[in-house]
């Protein structure tokens, strides 16, 4: 009865909190007859009218830009046309370090549109340039990284005595929006890197609201059409490699909808995450590179409860479907290695506006003597005004399994709060895990809790001096076992303080575990906690120069415990880099290890499409060596030269070459 209360009072606060028609500011649409040259340079006709946007604010304190920025917008039949002037006072010092398409361009100065064609607030296409003319982008659920894949456009840009101009040229139709779609959203955004601050036109507040973005009306685009592509894949090599061969087919079933087919996927050479040695009581979440389970959109937090794709090692062939029907988005995979190895997981979400949804979701897992099922139903009602946004979320997950045992529930209900300088941040939890809930898929950290967590958080940013912002947090849980017994309570606290380019940030813990006794008698001990924390980092505008400290001390698991880990990036020569990372873990007691992890990976940039790379992981007297060529072209064949596997213990004589090319 009580969380029926809570629930209905958090739908009359998210019904009541829904965008506003009209919300944000109008942009009528320019159709032009000639499109502009893109070089960079803005002579053409198109720009020398108005701009369609001068007002920048930094989101974090709602303060004008320190520089102007000029953005125009436009369009023909083709492509959506943006232009943008951006003065720049000290213009020798505009920072575009990054050449490679897609990698980071964080600390470069750099300028984008954002799009949300179905004018839903919701599914946000990014598109972005530096001063160099390096293009990076983010299309909504999209994987892998062959362009042809994602949809290719135009950036272009040069640095002249004013600062910077740039121009993009963005085809229709790697756009998904419905027919006679009248009415888009945009927003203009600039990353100005010797400040550290990413200014928006129009004014977002500081939990970029979709909702305030301009309104571009009097659109007529052309009607989209449905497209298709196959990238047909082939891999040879030497030292035990088999010749393979794939293939990976995407076609849109209509506007809303996407299908994606993989056949024999090449998984082995995709390089992992390097977990961290550091030692903990549960098991990581790490995040999964692989192209065919980056493709989709997370419809809520910790999906990996019931389903964690990294548990998933063999693929020989998988279908994916993703999509959206008005309010309604959703989304679903199958994958098999034989008939004792077959994965399903299917979620839908309805959303009620664009900060609250109700939704359900299901696994469907075959491993070798086991069938699990799982099913998930979860909530999110929110309210998101200019400088908050404010949640209540809930969900109940069930499991079911061959055989006796393992049908539990896991179950959590909660609140949250946060925004900018100023805005206390808060976030309360009850949740509990049964020790019957089981997902064969999924990654539960641990199996028998229950019990709340909660946590404040509390900071200001200044545009001006030589500390631009602190913030302080203090978190605290208690979880108790199904039989009453603590299982641990804890409670940290920590303050961080940033300027241009540099942070630093202390941190205490102090808690209590349970755990079985390292006797192997099956009794359990409680281990009390205390641990320091200290880091810092360096150079954060400098992408060749930056670099970070993190160091923990303290009394852990029943001993003593030292974790450090150092993080350097170098400009070796012109394109050459190198990022390092070392690790040194100590500990005495029950647990006690003494262990060490090194990773050194070089990447030369021969060009924005073709590079070399290095890697070697040092761990405890153990090597792992690989080395590697990518050419990443706009149309036509990828090449990919591997030599070493990037995933295993110690070095592999063994080299791939992987051919990917499009067959429609």
């Amino acid at each position: 009865m009580r969380l029926l209360c809570v629930i209905t009072v958090a739908a009359a606060i998210a019904a009541a909190s829904g965008p506003v028609a009209g919300e944000g500011r109008e942009i009528r649409a320019a159709r032009i007859e000639q499109a502009p040259k893109l070089d960079g340079v803005l002579d053409d006709a198109c720009w020398q009218r108005a701009p369609d946007a001068t007002d920048f604010y930094y989101p974090e304190t709602g303060s004008r830009a320190t520089e102007d920025t000029d953005a125009w917008i436009c369009c023909d039949q083709s492509n959506i046309y943006v232009g943008f002037r951006c003065h720049d006072r000290q213009p020798d010092k505009i920072v575009a370090q990054q050449r490679k398409r897609g990698g980071s361009i964080r600390t470069d100065d750099w300028v984008g549109l954002d799009v949300d064609p179905w004018h839903s607030h919701r599914s946000i296409y990014w598109f972005d340039v530096t001063p160099r003319g390096t293009q990076s982008e983010e299309m909504p659920g999209s994987g892998g990284s062959k362009i042809e894949w994602l949809g290719d456009w135009q950036g272009t840009a040069q640095i002249d005595g004013a600062g910077w101009t740039a121009e993009m040229a963005i085809p229709w139709a790697i756009l998904k929006y419905p027919e006679l779609q009248s009415t888009m959203g945009v927003a203009f955004v600039r990353r100005h890197s010797r400040s550290n601050q990413t200014w928006f036109s129009p004014h977002m507040g500081p939990n970029f609201n979709e909702a305030l973005m301009y309104d571009w009306a009097g659109l007529e685009p052309p009607a989209p059409k449905l497209h298709g592509i196959g990238l047909y894949y082939t891999n040879v090599g030497l030292g035990g490699v088999a010749f393979k061969n794939g293939l990976d087919i995407k076609r849109q079933l209509s506007q809303e909808t996407n299908a994606l087919l993989t056949i024999n996927p090449d998984f082995a050479s995709v390089e992992q995450d390097v977990e961290s040695i550091d030692f903990t009581y549960s098991p990581r979440v790490l995040t999964d590179n692989r192209p065919f389970f980056e493709e989709g959109v997370r419809h809520f937090d910790d999906e990996s409860l019931m389903f964690y794709s990294r548990s998933i090692e063999q693929v020989d062939a998988g279908a994916k479907i993703a999509g959206q029907t008005g309010r309604h988005d959703f989304s679903g995979l199958t994958t098999t290695a034989g008939a004792n190895d077959r994965h399903t997981f299917y979620k839908s979400r309805w959303n009620i506006n664009k900060d609250s949804s109700f939704g359900l979701a299901a696994t469907d897992t075959t491993r070798p003597g086991i069938r699990n099922r799982v099913g998930a139903f979860h909530f999110t009602l929110g309210k998101e005004t200019e400088k908050r946004h404010d949640l209540l979320e809930g969900g109940l997950l069930k499991s079911w399994t061959s055989g006796p045992g393992r049908d539990g529930m896991l179950f959590g209900i909660g609140t949250a709060g946060h925004g900018g300088p100023h805005q206390l941040g808060y976030s309360l939890l009850y949740s509990g895990c049964q020790p019957d809930y089981y997902p064969a898929d999924g990654i539960v950290p641990d199996p028998d809790y229950k019990g709340w967590q909660y946590g404040l958080n509390y900071g200001n940013e200044y545009d001006k001096g030589l500390v631009r912002g602190w913030w302080t947090s203090l978190s605290s849980s208690v979880l108790h076992l199904h039989s009453g017994d603590l299982l641990s309570r804890g409670i940290s606290l920590s303050l961080s303080t940033w300027s241009l380019g540099s942070q630093v940030y202390v941190g205490f813990r102090r808690g209590a575990r349970r755990e079985e006794s390292p006797s192997g008698d099956g009794t359990f001990v409680i281990y009390r906690d205390r641990l320091y924390l200290l880091g810092c980092g360096w150079n954060q505008n400098d992408m060749y120069r930056r670099g970070y400290l993190d160091l923990s001390f303290g009394h852990r698991a029943g001993g003593r415990s030292f974790h450090t880990a150092v993080t350097q990036r170098t400009k070796l020569t012109d394109g050459l880099s190198m990022d390092l990372a070392i690790e040194y873990l100590n500990m005495t007691g029950p647990y006690a290890a003494r262990a060490r992890q090194s990773v050194a990976s070089l990447a030369y940039d021969i060009s924005s499409e073709q590079s070399l790379s290095a890697r070697l992981v040092e761990r405890s007297g153990t090597f792992n060596l690989t080395f590697g060529f990518r050419r990443r072209v706009r149309s036509g064949q990828d090449v990919y030269l591997l030599f070493g596997d990037p995933n295993a213990d110690n070095t592999k004589n063994r080299v791939i070459l992987k051919l990917v090319r499009p067959v429609f």
